[in-house]
C-alpha cells in the first residue's frame, strides 16, 4: 500500500461511466472501439427511428388519419420494438452487467438475436442466458414481430380498395 509506505501503485477502480482508458493500451483496441461505436450506433439510430415514429403518430392524430395510425403506426412500433428495442435492451443489458464479477464470458449479442430468430423454440443453453425468463420472452417478441408484418402489409390496402371501389370522387374547388 503506498499510503504505508510500501511505495506499491495504489490499484484504480474503473470509471463508473464512460469507456475505461485501459483499452487505449489492450492488444484487442481496434475490435473493442468497433463494436462500442456499432452498439453505439444501434442504440442511436432505434431512438431516431422511435422519434420518427412519434412524429408520424402525432401527425395521424393531427389530420386525423385513423387507418394510418391502426395499420401502419402500431405495427411499425411494435414491429420495432420487438426486435430492434429488444437488441438496445440487450445492449444496455451488457454494458451494465459484470460478467467477470459473475464468472461468465460475456455474451455475444449477434448470436443471441440470431438464434432467437434462426432457431426459434429451440431451448436456450444455460451458457447462452443472459437473464431469467429470457426463453419466455423471446419467443413471444419473434410472434409479435412476425403478427406485425400482415397487420402493415394487408388491412390498409383492402380498406382503400374497399372505399374506393364505386370510383373516385370528383374533387372541387371546396375540397382543396
Amino acid at each position: 500500500d503506498a499510503s504505508a509506505g510500501g511505495g506499491g501503485v495504489r490499484p484504480i477502480a474503473p470509471p463508473a461511466f464512460g469507456v475505461d482508458p485501459i483499452w487505449s493500451i489492450a492488444e484487442n483496441k481496434l475490435g473493442f472501439a468497433n463494436s462500442f461505436k456499432m452498439k453505439i450506433s444501434i442504440v442511436i439510430g432505434v431512438s431516431q427511428m422511435l422519434f420518427g415514429l412519434a412524429c408520424k403518430t402525432s401527425n395521424c392524430f393531427y389530420f386525423k388519419q385513423w387507418k394510418e395510425f391502426y395499420f401502419e403506426n402500431i405495427p411499425e412500433f411494435l414491429f420495432l420494438i420487438s426486435l430492434f428495442g429488444y437488441l438496445v435492451f440487450l445492449i444496455i443489458l451488457k454494458w451494465t452487467t459484470d460478467w467477470v464479477g459473475l464468472g461468465l464470458p460475456a455474451p455475444a449479442l449477434l448470436d443471441t438475436l440470431l438464434k432467437m430468430l434462426l432457431e426459434f423454440g429451440s431451448p436456450i443453453d444455460d451458457k447462452d442466458l443472459l437473464y431469467h425468463g429470457q426463453a419466455i420472452v423471446q419467443p413471444l417478441l419473434v410472434c409479435l414481430a412476425f403478427v406485425c408484418v400482415p397487420w402493415m402489409l394487408l388491412p390498409k390496402p383492402l380498406l382503400l380498395r374497399a372505399e374506393h371501389r364505386g370510383g373516385y370522387k370528383e374533387l372541387t374547388a371546396e375540397d382543396h
